[in-house]
């Protein structure tokens, strides 16, 4: 079966193909993990690694100057070290606009009835309101809009696009608190994220409306006597902004989004863009959700995706997608529709879609943009009614009822278009689905928790994660792991961080295979109250007053619940536990003070700024400095040596096992640098700054009179450190200037200005 590949970008006439533009970097998939190995690949072929992505190994890495993306892709390729590489190509999404008009969704039920005076033939339809005779749909159901973002305050789609998504970053004013509250490496996710912008604020920008018309389609909220009708008119929307307000993206932005709605534990993710782009970062994304159906447009160029240039991810012969092609009012294969009798699965309607338009109001629209969402639409109304499905058997329902047809038999793989009312009938009795039970919490520390529950798979491979939150809607998931058949119950376990003290969490163990979905009974802890700061150390030696932090010890006080007197000892030990961090000369070491024989293992990273790019605002990512491995501590005080450390803040996470029990202890400290330090001077008719910078640098500005208007740019150019003398603006007349310079370093952003007083 084929999978698609989002792609993003201005909207193309049915039949043309946008050329790409030239990537300027590439997708690298690493088959080592250590951050050191990656960094010194990216050195020995002479290019820069500048993000880790959320795809298991996989990192962007830029191009140099003069070289080719294609080509040192195929370079790295031949690495042991690399899995596979890719240039990051631009990616479009799938879309024919036409005038906005007010119309009927034949789609839903295809009367006859003329749309711009063409008429429709009788029963060309998805068969919707036989189906919704069954289920209109659930909010239970959450589906993901992987596009160009989502209008969330529209009339139709307002009551299906909930506040809170994440329950992780909601409570206490933790939505808007600038913090990872849930360790997800997003900041503020409450409600989805924008990858095209690197915010939390996923709303539609786009011209037409692509992803909101697309959402509309999909879930808009239907019976409520306004506005239109989504296939499923109560599905809980997930927006995924992974393209720009033109409409385009890259494989990274895509291929996150894909990743981070399977994450968020969408069951179904539309994703209406796509291209004749490299498949393999976003095959990974999605072959990491194995649960989630990802329903994916084939494309408008009306080729054949079973061609030597295939539309991705539409190609990707992954077992949880479904490639849609279009029809028309007809039940014909629309012109523009791409199809493929091995790559496609197929079609739905996609010709003169009536859907929402950000800012209120609807238009139409034609594109196998939208046949996906019709798709997707009835994969939430099959999970609504059968919610313990898995993947693979609601897929089976939704190809194996569709109506032939004679203009596609040999275009699809399954010769026919989609049909509501057959998914939901057609959707056989499930079989043996995994069995949980021995479900326990239990908290560890004012901010970790451990999570315990058994599975038992009897006849297939099963996936299990742990969902955890403040509330039954839980919100957080743990990495989804795998167990093999086995007819005993299987113990499994998951240490949890990112807790706030004093809560009163929700937690349950979730279990599938391809017979369907078990869930466990809800179980409830309370994470302990924050320790009093811990009395000074008289034997602990000076460290640097001006870089070295408070150091707070994290001694757990007396618990209020009563332990067993088997966990009694092991608790108390875990909890004794004091760590600090130190700078001591130019190295900088970790400090471990332990009442009981434990083993220590951990993490160091450091906060870096990823330099915008057009449109983009800065933001900043973690980068992994270096792995502790597990080691074995007797009690008593130990100290680990951490080295030499760049510049800019670190976060260190140690983690402290004694038999029984865990803790998980978190350290911030910053390591400084000397600032930038700025100049300038008139020097025949130039403007010279002097520069002064302490490491690598990327530099731009500009020159202004006093009064604030710029009279010369300054170009943007990536300096080494040093003093550096830069020409800044020539030809200028005699009078005082301003020089503004952004010094843009890997750990902090700074805005630096000098006088030029006015003379020869």
């Amino acid at each position: 079966m084929g999978a698609l590949l989002v792609c993003a970008g201005a909207a193309a006439p049915a039949g043309a193909t946008a050329a790409p533009a030239a990537p300027e970097s590439i997708v690298v998939g690493f088959a080592t993990t250590s951050p050191r190995d990656q960094d010194a690949i990216a050195d020995r072929h002479g290019a820069e690694l500048v993000e880790r992505l959320p795809i298991d190994g996989a990192a962007l890495m830029d191009v140099p100057a003069g070289r080719s993306p294609s080509g040192l892709a195929a370079e790295l390729a031949q690495d042991p070290r690399v899995a596979w590489a890719e240039p990051n190509a631009e990616v479009r999404a799938y879309v024919v606009p036409d005038d906005p008009s007010f119309g009927l969704q034949w789609g839903l039920r295809n009367t006859g009835q003329e749309i711009f005076g063409v008429a429709g033939v009788e029963g060309a339809d998805i068969d919707a309101p036989t189906a919704w005779d069954l289920t209109t749909g659930s909010s239970a159901v959450r589906v993901a809009v992987v596009d160009t973002g989502v209008d969330v305050l529209h009339p139709d789609l307002a009551p299906n696009a909930p506040a809170v998504m994440n329950a992780g970053e909601f409570g206490g004013g933790r939505e808007t608190n600038g913090v990872d509250d849930d360790g997800n490496g997003l900041v503020d996710d409450v409600r989805g994220w924008d990858w095209a912008d690197d915010d939390n604020d996923p709303h539609d920008e786009d011209t037409i409306s692509h992803g909101t018309h697309v959402s509309s389609v999909l879930a808009g909220r239907g019976g409520d006597g306004a506005g239109l009708a989504g296939v499923s008119w109560r599905a809980s929307i997930l927006p995924v902004r992974v393209l720009g307000a033109g409409g385009s993206g890259t494989i990274a932005d895509v291929a996150s989004g894909l990743d981070y709605a399977g994450e968020r534990g969408a069951r179904v993710v539309n994703v209406s863009l796509g291209g004749t782009v490299p498949g393999e970062t976003m095959q990974r994304a999605i072959d990491a959700w194995p649960n989630t159906l990802y329903v994916i447009a084939a494309g408008n160029d009306g080729l054949s995706n079973d061609g030597p240039l295939p539309h991705m991810p539409c190609a990707v012969p992954s077992e949880n997608v479904i490639c849609v092609a279009a029809t028309d009012q007809s039940d014909r294969l629309a012109s523009f529709s791409n199809h493929g009798a091995r790559t496609v699965d197929l079609a739905a309607p996609g010709v003169s879609v009536l859907g929402a338009v950000a800012g209120g109001g609807a238009s139409f629209l034609d594109g196998t943009s939208f046949s996906a969402p019709h798709v997707a639409g009835v994969a939430a109304l099959v999970l609504a009614r059968h919610p313990t499905a898995s993947t693979a058997r609601v897929r089976d329902a939704i190809l194996g009822s569709a109506v032939p047809l004679d203009d596609l038999d040999g275009k699809v793989a399954t010769g026919g278009r989609l049909s509501a009312a057959g998914g939901l009938a057609s959707l056989g009795e499930a079989g043996t689905a995994p069995a949980v039970g021995d479900a326990s919490a239990e908290a560890t520390g004012e901010t970790s928790a451990t999570l315990s529950g058994s599975v038992r798979a009897d006849e297939h491979p099963t996936t299990y994660y742990f969902e955890w939150g403040t509330d039954t809607s839980y919100g957080s998931q743990s990495p989804v792991r795998a167990v093999a058949p086995s007819p005993p119950q299987v113990s499994e376990q998951e240490e949890i961080a990112g807790l706030r003290p004093a809560t009163t969490y929700h937690a349950r163990l979730v279990a599938s295979d391809i017979d369907g979905v078990a869930v466990g009974p809800d179980v409830v802890f309370t994470t302990d109250a924050p320790p009093p700061p811990p009395p000074p150390d008289p034997a602990e030696p000076p460290g640097d007053p001006v870089t070295t932090p408070v150091e707070v010890a994290a001694p757990a006080p007396p618990t209020a619940r009563a332990p067993s007197s088997t966990r009694a000892a092991p608790a108390a030990a875990a909890s004794d536990a004091a760590v600090s961090v130190r700078r001591v000369g130019a190295t900088w070491s970790l400090t471990l003070r332990l009442a009981a024989a434990t083993t220590v293992w951990g993490r160091l990273q450091r906060r870096v700024l990823v330099p915008p790019r057009a449109r983009r605002s800065t933001r900043s990512r973690l980068v992994s400095v270096r792995g502790l491995r597990p080691r074995d501590f007797a009690p008593g005080r130990h100290t680990v040596a951490l080295g030499r450390l760049r510049p800019g803040a670190h976060r260190l996470t140690v983690r402290l096992r004694t038999p029984g029990r865990g803790r998980v202890i978190t350290r911030r400290f910053r390591v400084g640098a000397p600032r930038p330090r700025l100049s300038a001077r008139r020097s025949g008719g130039r403007v010279v700054t002097l520069l002064q910078l302490a490491g690598p640098a990327r530099v731009n500005g500009w020159v202004e009179v006093l009064d604030g208007r710029r009279v010369a740019t300054v170009r943007r150019r990536t300096l080494g450190g040093g003093r550096h003398a830069i020409v800044v603006a020539r030809g200028l007349p005699a009078r005082s200037y301003r020089v503004r310079l952004v010094v843009f370093e890997e750990h902090r952003r700074t805005v630096l200005a000098a006088r030029v007083p006015s003379g020869p």
